[in-house]
């Protein structure tokens, strides 16, 4: 059946992702775009947003305005500066932290990060209060742009992210997703498609594509997905 069009009607790879019989999802990669098509009531429908008002202020980082940055350790950084910001810890049991109050304008109404990290991973969590994460569970989320969902009829919520690695850690944003389809970026672009090889681990669809460093893709939930760098902490070894 019918179910939609392909991104502006460009040369397409369709991926599938099977996480169960009645789990199922269809990756559309184009020319440098991802987006992602869930099965719902047996039809596969565009993960798209809503328009929303509501803001990060200083979401680009471009100002420290409404931001609570905390560094505990010898040696550990938490700045905002040259439109970023920059997270080390390097002492053991040492944080860097950022964190803010975010106005939820619609409440009750689906609202969705779009985080860009730079350099990562770094932990992310969005509670109810200060702190919490029971609004979004605390997670690592690794370089590249990552787009999670929530519906919360709170006034206020409250985004936390972290490091504790000695590394330098950077985040190039935080923000709410425009509305419309959500498309993720990718460094594939046309002429790549077809180089595309791909495997599935649970909620993670590993890509190779020749000439370029491994992808992960990563479904967080239904509606929140992640396009990252795969990075090996151990071997493989010959």
């Amino acid at each position: 059946q019918y179910c939609g069009g392909i991104n502006d009607d460009l040369t397409c790879r369709l991926l599938p992702f099977v996480f169960a019989n009645s789990d199922l999802a269809l990756l559309e990669c184009t020319d440098s775009v991802l987006r992602v098509w869930n099965l719902v009531n047996d039809t596969e429908t565009l993960v798209t947003r809503p328009a929303v008002t509501s803001v990060v202020t200083n979401g680009d980082f471009s100002a420290s305005g409404g931001w609570t940055l905390t560094a505990t350790g010898t040696g550990a950084v938490a700045t905002i500066s040259g439109g970023v910001l920059t997270l080390a810890s390097p002492a053991t049991g040492g944080l860097a932290q950022a964190k803010r109050s975010v106005s939820i304008v619609e409440t009750g109404t689906e609202h969705a990060f779009r985080i860009v990290v730079t350099r990562g991973p770094v932990y992310f969590r969005c509670g109810s209060t200060d702190g919490d994460d029971d609004i979004i569970g605390e997670t690592l989320i690794d370089t590249g742009t990552h787009s999670l969902a929530f519906t919360n009829a709170a006034v206020t919520v409250y985004i936390q992210l972290e490091n504790r690695e000695a590394q330098s850690r950077i985040v190039d944003s935080i923000t709410f997703e425009a509305a419309g389809v959500m498309e993720l970026p990718t460094t594939w672009v046309e002429a790549d498609l077809s180089l595309l090889r791909y495997d599935q681990s649970g909620d993670v669809v590993f890509v190779a594509c020749g000439g370029q460093q491994q992808r992960r893709i990563e479904r967080r939930s239904t509606r929140s997905w992640s396009y990252v760098l795969y990075k090996s902490g151990d071997g493989p070894f010959a």
